[in-house]
């Protein structure tokens, strides 16, 4: 039988309950090292139209059940979408001080800037 991944696993460990494994879960999978051990350039297709990034989570979630990852995690750092990170990094002026601030922050011109 072949390797089938099984979230519930990482769910019943997490709450430190037995397993028939210990299942295998990574918090984060650096892109350059995921090209890197692929031997590919396979995150550059995250910066392409919407099937570039079908054809990228199709490449890293195949490696991930290959590999016998029972969770597949991708994490996309969002701080540079706002003011290049430098506000939330401490780098720049604080862009929403209060409520008003919010509510005048034109939200939707981020609408699709991650896909």
């Amino acid at each position: 039988m072949s390797y089938q991944p099984d979230s519930r696993l990482v769910t019943a460990a997490a709450y430190n309950k037995m397993t028939p494994y210990l299942p295998l879960y990574e918090h984060n999978v650096c892109l350059g090292f995921f090209d890197k051990i692929t031997n590919s350039d396979s995150s550059k297709l995250l910066e392409g139209d919407l099937e570039d990034k079908k054809e990228f989570f199709r490449r890293y979630t195949a490696f991930m059940v290959e590999h016998h990852y029972d969770v597949v995690p991708f994490e996309g750092c969002v701080v540079e979408l706002v003011q290049n990170g430098e506000g939330l990094m401490g780098y720049g002026k604080t862009l929403l001080k209060d409520k008003d601030d919010i509510l005048a922050y034109p939200w939707e011109a981020m609408e699709g800037a991650l896909l």
